[in-house]
């Protein structure tokens, strides 16, 4: 593993975990679901068998007391351009064959203006936040192969979102009974089987898209 430091004006640490050489994954976390959660630990596992390079993003936004407290439209301006900052210094780690962008929550926000770079990279959107952000547009009509996996007690959910994307051609994933952490009001071991689900439902993805 190689301990990395991705220079903007508030610098972001990451982690690059080495394999093939081939093919590479971008996690990016949410504010307060970070890398070390359990469903981007077990992404992190699903990339380890596919034998795939993986950058572990370390937002720190949940710790931002300036990033916290400044107005809604500068928040989103930053995590656009921290996006844009580690797609493009991801850009740089290697020629590679593909590239997959994971983004989880308000990570999903930092996908979004990096995106139009990569054409041909696939695009995974973990429970994206969709309130007052612009991102539902940003979304759309996009031609990277993408996968959507939304929790059916998230607030962003609605049967008219799960239409939109499908008739996008964005395969959906639906978790019945999941909420925005992909977590179940009966506690510990239905949170884990819904996070099992989650991970079949993407791995199920990734081969199709393979």
């Amino acid at each position: 593993m190689e301990y990395l430091r991705i220079e903007t004006p508030k610098p972001i640490n990451a982690r690059l975990i080495k394999r093939s050489g081939r093919e590479l994954a971008i996690l990016l976390p949410g504010s307060n679901y970070t890398v070390e959660n359990p469903l981007f630990y077990y992404i992190g596992q699903l990339m380890h068998e596919r034998d795939v390079d993986t950058l572990l993003v370390d937002f720190t936004y949940n710790r931002d007391e300036t990033f916290l407290n400044a107005p809604d439209d500068d928040r989103l301006e930053r995590l656009r351009t921290d996006g844009h900052a580690v797609i493009e210094f991801a850009r740089k780690l290697g020629e590679y064959d593909r590239i997959t962008i994971i983004g989880k929550s308000l990570g999903t926000i930092s996908m979004s203006r990096a995106i139009s770079d990569l054409p041909d990279s696939r695009l995974v959107w973990l429970t994206p936040s969709l309130g007052g952000t612009g991102l539902r547009a940003q979304m759309l009509g996009r031609p990277n192969p993408a996968f959507c996996l939304i929790g059916s007690r998230d607030p962003a959910y609605s049967e008219a979102l799960v239409e939109e994307l499908t008739a996008d051609g964005m395969a959906v994933a639906v978790i019945e009974g999941a909420d925005h952490g992909i977590s179940h009001a009966d506690g510990t071991a239905a949170s884990v089987a819904l996070v099992q689900q989650a991970i079949e439902k993407l791995a199920f993805w990734m081969d199709a898209t393979d």
